[in-house]
């Protein structure tokens, strides 16, 4: 058995995903930082650069948008299970 293959979308899906989390625990659209940090961790991925990986795609993939500081904006229209 090889290496499994990931896909974009499948990190996307699991972005998603985390973004979806959040906003059921939070009921918000603003976060910080360390709050992000702990739902990918929940979500499963323990190592560090993993988790910075994840961070960097929130924001990249537009998931997640800075505002001030480390306080972040989750853009609701990117996750259609949620109601804007």
């Amino acid at each position: 058995m090889g290496p499994q293959q990931h896909t974009r979308t499948d990190k996307k899906k699991r972005l998603r995903d985390i973004c979806e989390r959040i906003w059921n625990v939070r009921y918000e659209s603003e976060i910080t930082e360390p709050w992000i940090r702990k739902f990918i961790k929940t979500a499963g991925m323990q190592d560090k650069r993993t988790e910075d990986d994840y961070f960097k795609c929130l924001i990249d993939y537009g998931f997640v948008r800075h505002k001030v500081r480390s306080i972040y904006r989750i853009d609701k229209s990117k996750m259609p299970r949620i109601r804007a």
